[in-house]
This record gives structure tokens, C-alpha cells and sequence, in this order.
């Protein structure tokens, strides 16, 4: 795949809400996204909290049209012993989302920055709700083990933002589901990521994305590829080891950036680096698709230098930020949205 130079989205912060996320600009698109799996593989969930909810029908338009109105919202998917227990998306009247240093706050929901004796790290706390299924009462911990990789590095205000604010934490906590049928309980416990993405609405250069990230007994590696609509891409992999940070300079990468409308066939990543690293990434299922993402499990396998190969699983995202194909929507636009 032709490489070009335009700008790796990839930064770094500690785990305060830094500029762009405080930044007021209506213009600005900002995420923050959660995922961890239980340490028995039995329960998988993603949380996102956005500002402005971009995978919905009034925003599948030309970019020549003048962007909707921003919704906050806030979406969670639960799978529990094989079993989706919840995929939900609330959306927020536009005034209703706060941020300050140390919270951000959609409606009743809210993420929190803590310092505990046990450890940093950020809480979520709050109520996702469906009048037809129940309400999901979450209160989870993401307790920093790899964090502040380089506090000391502003995040940059570009068009695209991949702010890779804490690739591994202990995950702790509970979702309660209080439903027609009575109420249930899920501890958790088990290893979680969590990254901030912000983009310009006006100004998109990044329009195919491909995100992961593996969670090995000693390591981390975090890999992305975007891309254009012309071709060009560029590339990162990141390997974490006792919190500190490589990020060696990828010479070649391979893989699919854009999926056909209706069509789901195994896709296959590669990234090979100038120190001789080669990460192969692998997929294996899908689990969750809305608007224009879909995310799913994958084999990932990492060769070092020293010929070490680790294997392992982990999660994947591809986005296609192209709101002008109504076929794209119409085939993966099937997750529920929730007002409130």
C-alpha cells in the first residue's frame, strides 16, 4: 500500500481531559472510548462517550451539506457468556455534556479521574437505559498499569487526534440490569484500554481507519492504519513494555482499509518495521456494527528481533468515514438509539 506523509494522528497524554477534548468548538468531534475483556474471557464490553454521536441516519449526508446539529451520547456494548446482554446508544440534548480537568459529564453519566491508595486511573459511573428492555446501572474502575507514556507531549490540534491515553488497566466493577423480569448482577474483572479520539467536522483528511490493540502477558502493541480517499496511508504500531514505549518506524503495511457494502470476508493486517518487527493481525469475528464502524476479535501475533513470536487476542475497529454512501448505513446501521 502506497505510504504517505501526512500526519500520524498518534499522541500521548497523562489521563487529565487536556485540549482539544476542553476545547469549545462546535466543530470538534470528540470520543472516549473504553474496552476490556473479563479475566475468565467470559465478558467483553465497550463504552464510548462522545460529544457529538456521528453513526446515526441525519449524518449519513455529502460532506457538501452543512453537518447536523451535535448529539452527546453515550453507548455500551455487554456480551456475556456469548450472549449480547446490551447494545444500546443514549442520546443527549447538545447542552447536556460538561468537561472540566477532571470529569467529563454526558446527562446523569459521568468519567472521573480518581487517585486511590490502590491506584490512578479514571471511574465511570452512571445509567444507560432502554424503556422497552431495562436499565444498565454501570459503576467500572480503569485502574492505570500502562499510562503516561509521555505526559510531557501537548496533544496536538490537528484534524485527526489518536490520543492513546492508557493502553492497559485493571478493569473492576459492577453492571447491574434492572429489567420487566427482575434484576442481575455482573462483577467484572479483567484487563481494559482506553484511547480519546477528536476530529474536525468540517475538515476531515482521515476518512478509512483500522485501530487494535493486544494485550500479552508482558506486553502491549497498539496498531492503527488511515487513510485517504486517494490511497495514501500511514501507519503506526506501538509495542508498551514495563510502561515504557517503543514505537519503531513501519517500513510496510498491509491489509484491507475498506470494507465491500454487504459483504464480510476475514481480513488480514501486517506491519513490518525498520528494527525487523512484523505484527500479523488476523480476524476472526465481528461483534458489534453501527453507522459506519464495525469491531471484532482478532489473532494477533508479534515477531521481534530476537525472534520471540507472542501470540495472542485481541480487539479491532474499522470506521469509513464516508457519510455520502447510504448503502454502507443502510447494511450496518442497525444499532438502537436510545433519546433522552
Amino acid at each position: 500500500m502506497r505510504v504517505t506523509p501526512f500526519q500520524s494522528p498518534v499522541c500521548f497524554s497523562d489521563l487529565k481531559f487536556h485540549h482539544p477534548e476542553t476545547r469549545k468548538n462546535e466543530h470538534r468531534r470528540n470520543w472516549w472510548h473504553f474496552d476490556a475483556v473479563s479475566d475468565d474471557s467470559n465478558s467483553l464490553l465497550v463504552i464510548l462517550m462522545t460529544n457529538d454521536y456521528p453513526y446515526r441516519q441525519d449524518h449519513q449526508k455529502p460532506l457538501t451539506q452543512k453537518s447536523p446539529a451535535a448529539h452527546p451520547a453515550v453507548s455500551l456494548t455487554f456480551i456475556h457468556e456469548n450472549k449480547k446482554i446490551a447494545r444500546l446508544v443514549n442520546l443527549f440534548p447538545t447542552d447536556s455534556i460538561s468537561i472540566s480537568n477532571e470529569t467529563v459529564r454526558i446527562g446523569d453519566f459521568a468519567l472521573d479521574s480518581i487517585s486511590t491508595p490502590y491506584g490512578t486511573g479514571l471511574r465511570l459511573n452512571g445509567t444507560i437505559k432502554d424503556e422497552d428492555i431495562g436499565w444498565f446501572n454501570i459503576s467500572l474502575e480503569w485502574l492505570a498499569i500502562e499510562a503516561d507514556l509521555s505526559p510531557a507531549k501537548i496533544v496536538p490540534f490537528g484534524a485527526d487526534v489518536w490520543n492513546i491515553a492508557m493502553p492497559r488497566a485493571d478493569v473492576t466493577g459492577e453492571i447491574s440490569f434492572l429489567g420487566r423480569n427482575g434484576e442481575k448482577h455482573f462483577r467484572f474483572h479483567g484487563t481494559g484500554y482506553h484511547d480519546r479520539r477528536s476530529s474536525d467536522r468540517e475538515s476531515i483528511i482521515i476518512r478509512n481507519i483500522f485501530r487494535s490493540h493486544c494485550h500479552f502477558s508482558d506486553k502491549t502493541v497498539v496498531a492503527g492504519i488511515f487513510g485517504n480517499d486517494e490511497g495514501d496511508s500511514v501507519s503506526e504500531a506501538l509495542i508498551i513494555e514495563n510502561n515504557e514505549l517503543h514505537q519503531p518506524l513501519i517500513i510496510e503495511h498491509t491489509g484491507q482499509l475498506r470494507l465491500t457494502s454487504g459483504k464480510m470476508r476475514q481480513h488480514f493486517w501486517s506491519f513490518e518495521s525498520q528494527d525487523q518487527m512484523l505484527l500479523k493481525i488476523t480476524q476472526k469475528e465481528m461483534f458489534d456494527t453501527g453507522g459506519t464502524f464495525v469491531r471484532g476479535i482478532a489473532d494477533f501475533e508479534l515477531t521481534e528481533k530476537s525472534d520471540l513470536v507472542n501470540k495472542g487476542s485481541g480487539l479491532f475497529e474499522m470506521v469509513r468515514r464516508d457519510w455520502s454512501d447510504p448503502g454502507w448505513a443502510e447494511w450496518l446501521a442497525d444499532i438502537g438509539l436510545v433519546r433522552r
